[in-house]
């Protein structure tokens, strides 16, 4: 997980579109994404925003802070 969460830092500098963050994930991790997207979020690690109706995924402000 922690590789993962090093990639996700990396990759989220911007909120990012639901949809391509689940894909992110289904490259990385395989069929094993859910469980990994559950427990980003569960952490406090990312967070999900909805704007206009769409939601997008973005770093929790503390560790925006950290990846600096």
């Amino acid at each position: 997980m922690t590789e993962l969460v090093e990639l996700i830092k990396n990759e989220l500098k911007e909120p990012m579109p639901k949809p391509a963050f689940e894909e992110l994930l289904r490259r990385v991790i395989g069929d094993r994404w859910i469980q990994a997207y559950l427990e980003l979020i569960n952490r406090g690690i990312v967070r999900e925003l909805d704007f206009n109706g769409i939601t997008f995924l973005a770093l929790m402000r503390d560790e925006q802070k950290q990846a600096q």
